[in-house]
This record gives structure tokens, C-alpha cells and sequence, in this order.
């Protein structure tokens, strides 16, 4: 399967930064927690690309599914640029008891209302499926505001290639689409949500957020017929908008105008009124400063639904628990050398006193303080230089980060 995400590039002023971007990506066959350590002596370099940085700052990449080995347990993302790593990302997969898997293709372009949209998704199926009814629900602001089902027919070969999941099932990727209208309700963005139920009743799903062009449902034009007229002279205000609408207008003059501060009621306003009322998860980034998933992060279907903004009440598998592994999280602490001493036995300590224990306060040690060295000059940053920073270290070139899920 197909994997994709974004990275985001901008200066410490959040404007995007110009140039390219290099993403590099690796794989390990070895399953870990943290992504750290000696699992990264195994890894091998999948995919190597450059990027040129786009006006908004934000690089969408698809590492081909082709690309990526189905023994692969772990992937490892590197953003360079100038030759040096500025940003890392390691993504784990969702949890399946049956290895099933949804992939959504993501849509880099906004959405037209009155267009068609078709997307395109890879899953996961065994081979003896023959066909599979998948569901789609899109939400905007919180509302369901479409839905449909697809039959999907399985075009299993018998040259595809196959891989077992633990119940022992031969399973293989296939791809399917769907369509559906895009309708102004979907404005500005909607989240879609994708899912089908297998036949032992676990629930496959998987979800992305969806931009769709800014545009307002009733577009109001006013102009006058003249570009020019005199004082005293006659002129026509032609205003154009949908049958039925109410329209107020007021006439003041220029000058008022030439100190306003930006308090005028604008489409941008209102569009960015409609994106607050998004009930999904916020778009705000939060820090990693390692980059990697902590090794108690367990994601599967329940996640889909926890994004598009739903609370579902079902006897299906949903949410798949996995019991964490800690006897691996313990040999990662051994070999990284992280590891504590263990403390001795009782025996081996000998008779301990119960109660609280005496403590003898330790007396502070004068250190003589330090004159404090207090910059007087500064140099100055001419039109040809930048001073930039980065999501890890300072070292005056960039600001990288990984926006994937």
C-alpha cells in the first residue's frame, strides 16, 4: 500500500520558505518501539526524492505502494535540505487482528462545488473475498452531509502477491474508487470516512480531511454603471445576487476610508468563521521534539471515527486492543543503555528500620556568581541573508515538520 503525507517548510515567521526539499525514506523489517536504537542499524533506503517547496509551504509526497515491501514493520521519514536532516517522522500502521487495511489517496488540489469528485483507495482483502460493500460518510462543521455505499468486486490473480495475517489468511492489495457531488454544504473542508465490515466482524476504516474551494453560496456584486460621474450627474448601482436576497447598502465618503484598520467583513471572515466550527481534530501542530511514536501509541479503526468527529455505539470490532509488548520495550532500554541497575533484594540488604528515616540536611556550597555579559552590538541581516531555525536544533537555515498521521 501507497503511503502519504505532507511536510510542511517555513521561516521562523511562519511565511513559506523557497527552494527544495529532499524526503527520504527507510524501512526496517524489524518490528520496535521508538523507532530508535539498534533497530536503526537494519534500516534500508526505500525511496529518495526531491521536492520544490510550492507557495503555501506545505509538500505533498506519495511513496508508492510499489516501493514499499509488504514485510516492512517500520518506516523512518527524513526531511533534508543543504545536505541536512532537519526533520524526522516514523509512522506506525494501524492495529488489524486480521492485517486489513483502507488507504484513502489523498487530494492535493481544493474541490470545485458542482464537480464530481472521485477518490481513489487501496485496501487490503484475503483472497477468497470476492466482493466488498464499502460505506462512505462525509461530515462538514459536525453534520452528516452525504452518504453512499459502493459493491466493490475483488480482482484477485493468482500472480498477485499474497502475505498471511495471523489468522492464517492469504491476504493481498487491491484498489477501488468512489464518487460523489460535491454540494456547497461541503464548504470550505469536510472529513471522509471510509469503511466496510468483514465476515468475522471487524471493522476496516480509514478517514482524511478534504479541501473544497472557498466559495459562498450566495455571490453579491456591486458596481455602479460608470466609473466616472460628475456631481449632480445621474449614475445607476447595479447589484447582482441570487432571486429573494436582501441587500443593505450605505454610502459614505472615500476619506473615511483611508485610516480604517482592516475591520471590514470580508469572504476570508466568513470562510474562516465556517472552519472554526470544524469538530474534527485541530490542524495545530504539536511538537515532537523526538519525532518518533511513543511505544504505548496504539492506533487502528477507531481512530477513522474519532477524527471525522463521531461518536459510534456498535457490537462490531471497532477497536482492536493490542497488548503491549514489554518485554521488547525492555530489551530496546537494555541495548540502548537506558536501562537501570536493578535494586538488591531484601535478604541481601539486611535488617531495614521502619518509620521515617533521619536526614541530615546538607549545607549549601557558596558559589561565586558570574558577571553577566551583556551584548552591546549587533549585526545587522542584509535582503540577501536569512536567519531561520529549525523544529530540532538552531543552526540558521530552516524550519521543517512532518504533517502526517
Amino acid at each position: 500500500m501507497s503511503y502519504t503525507g505532507q511536510l510542511k517548510a517555513t521561516l521562523p515567521d511562519g511565511s513559506p520558505m523557497k527552494g527544495n526539499i529532499e524526503i527520504v525514506v527507510t524501512s526496517s523489517r524489524r518490528g520496535g518501539y521508538y523507532g530508535y536504537g539498534y533497530y536503526r542499524n537494519g534500516y534500508k533506503e526505500l525511496f529518495r526524492k526531491r521536492f520544490k517547496v510550492p507557495v503555501n509551504g506545505v509538500v505533498d509526497f506519495i511513496v508508492p505502494g510499489s516501493e514499499i515491501p509488504s514485510t516492512v514493520k517500520l518506516l523512518s521519514l527524513k526531511a533534508k535540505y543543504k545536505n541536512k536532516s532537519l526533520a524526522y517522522h516514523d509512522p506506525k500502521h494501524w492495529h488489524s487482528p486480521s492485517n486489513s487495511y483502507i488507504s484513502l489517496e489523498r487530494i492535493i488540489t481544493p474541490l470545485k462545488v458542482g464537480s464530481i469528485a472521485k477518490v481513489m483507495f487501496d485496501f487490503t482483502t484475503n483472497t477468497e473475498t470476492k466482493n466488498i460493500d464499502f460505506h462512505y460518510q462525509i461530515f462538514c462543521r459536525g453534520k452528516l452531509v452525504a452518504q453512499g455505499r459502493k459493491l466493490h468486486a475483488v480482482d484477485y490473480q493468482p500472480s498477485m502477491k499474497t502475505s498471511k495475517n495471523s489468522k492464517n489468511e492469504e491476504m493481498f492489495t487491491s484498489r477501488g474508487f468512489i464518487e460523489f457531488v460535491v454540494t456547497q454544504k461541503m464548504v470550505p473542508s469536510c472529513r471522509l470516512l471510509l469503511f466496510h465490515v468483514r465476515d468475522d466482524r471487524e471493522i476496516v476504516a480509514d478517514n482524511m480531511l478534504i479541501d473544497v474551494e472557498d466559495t459562498l453560496e450566495n455571490k453579491v456584486d456591486v458596481r455602479f454603471a460608470e466609473s466616472i460621474r460628475k456631481p449632480g450627474e445621474p449614475t445607476r448601482l447595479i447589484i447582482t445576487a441570487a432571486p429573494g436576497s436582501q441587500v443593505a447598502v450605505t454610502a459614505v465618503d472615500k476619506s473615511v476610508h483611508l485610516l480604517k484598520g482592516g475591520n471590514e467583513l470580508t469572504q476570508d471572515d466568513a470562510i474562516n468563521v465556517l472552519s472554526s466550527q470544524d469538530v474534527g481534530p485541530s490542524r495545530r501542530y504539536r511538537r515532537n521534539l523526538c519525532g518518533y511514536q511513543p511505544h504505548w501509541v496504539r492506533w487502528d479503526a477507531s481512530k477513522a471515527f474519532k477524527d471525522s468527529g463521531i461518536i459510534y455505539f456498535s457490537d462490531l470490532t471497532v477497536k482492536c486492543e493490542r497488548p503491549v509488548n514489554y518485554y521488547s520495550y525492555l530489551h530496546y532500554r537494555w541495548k540502548s543503555g537506558r536501562a537501570r541497575p536493578l535494586l538488591a533484594s531484601a535478604k541481601s540488604r539486611g535488617p531495614q528500620a521502619t518509620g521515617r528515616p533521619i536526614v541530615t540536611p546538607k549545607k549549601k556550597q557558596e558559589t561565586k556568581s558570574k558577571p553577566l555579559n551583556i551584548r552591546k552590538e549587533f549585526p545587522r541581516h542584509g535582503s540577501g541573508q536569512r536567519k531561520l531555525s529549525t523544529s530540532y536544533r538552531e543552526d540558521g537555515e530552516l524550519k521543517l515538520r512532518f504533517l502526517t498521521r
